[in-house]
């Protein structure tokens, strides 16, 4: 299922909330569609026992609390995507903490909110996502940076054109076809420009290189 947006400037998402609580969900879901962003079939929520549904839903974005999971975050992170490719989540933790957010970030999660923050903050969150980019919790930002910088700090005029392009497609979560398609490359030589600048930087997987993308600005 995919539907429109209201605002023009985004793109065509369907949101599902996937929640233990169905009161919870069901306020979520009638938030959203008395915002200005979406429309009441726009959002589905969803109690854990119906998440086999999301493969029938089809949602572009996911919104879960990732302590409610019922089996381990990175198994259920690959049942997901591989019942909904290309899906993007959300997280809304009832326990946030940063490690619970730098594992989300490395996950490949789009977003990670407390669900202590205003539900205003979450509408927010999701335009972003729904618009390509990445939404951290303020909190948590800082605490997903390194915390102290390299001798010799990477400059962005260490990597190429090309390089800087790939990397900023793979941080804000786009898979090496989809970047080879996008730019007109092949495989072989997106994964030879992705290990050229992950290496000039000194980044050692996709979680470095997502909190050195938010230090840069790129997921704004």
């Amino acid at each position: 299922m995919t539907t429109a947006m209201k605002k023009q400037e985004l793109r065509h998402v369907a949101v599902a909330v996937l929640d233990a609580n169905p009161i919870l969900g069901e306020a979520m879901v009638q938030h959203f569609s008395s915002s200005k962003y979406f429309g009441r079939d726009d959002v589905v929520s969803l109690t854990w026992d119906r998440a086999r549904d999301l493969a029938h839903i089809r949602p572009s974005i996911l919104v879960l609390d990732p302590s409610q999971s019922p089996s381990g975050l990175e198994d259920l992170v690959s049942e997901l995507r591989s019942s909904v490719p290309g899906l993007q989540l959300v997280a809304y933790s009832s326990a946030p903490s940063v490690d619970l957010a730098r594992t989300c970030v490395n996950l490949g999660f789009r977003a990670f909110v407390p669900k202590s923050a205003e539900s205003t903050q979450l509408t927010g969150a999701l335009t972003v996502v729904a618009n390509g980019g990445m939404y951290v919790d303020r909190q948590f930002v800082e605490c997903l940076l390194p915390s102290s910088a390299p001798a010799e700090p990477p400059t962005m005029t260490q990597l190429s054109q090309r390089e800087e392009a790939i990397l900023r497609r793979i941080s804000l979560g786009l898979s090496h076809k989809q970047i080879a398609t996008e730019l007109g490359l092949s495989h072989k030589t997106v994964d030879t420009y992705r290990a050229r600048g992950m290496r000039k930087l000194g980044l050692a997987d996709r979680g470095e290189l997502v909190r050195y993308a938010l230090k840069q600005g790129w997921l704004e």
